[in-house]
């Protein structure tokens, strides 16, 4: 991304708010972030330490997936599950 790479526009309690956050916190993951993202991440650390812990189960779950991909579900998978939740 560029040197600009997230602005601080939207209240931090915001969806727009907690969405920058999550994309601040990838930047920084990713090594891309400017000093007006790593300033944004210190000013906003609680939201973003919340996106990061989100960003880190996402990824876990990814990891988690990618080890069981060649698992085929059973056909009434989706019918068992609707019926333990009583759908």
């Amino acid at each position: 991304m560029s040197q600009d790479n997230v602005s601080n526009s939207a209240p931090i309690n915001s969806q727009e708010g907690k969405q920058k956050c999550l994309e601040v916190v990838q930047l920084i993951i990713d090594g891309e972030a400017c000093e007006k993202d790593l300033a944004y991440f210190k000013n906003n650390i609680e939201c973003c330490s919340k996106s990061m812990e989100q960003y880190n189960l996402h990824k876990e779950l990814k990891e988690c997936l990618k080890r069981v991909s060649d698992v085929c579900p059973p056909d009434n998978l989706a019918d068992c599950i609707k019926k333990d939740l009583n759908l």
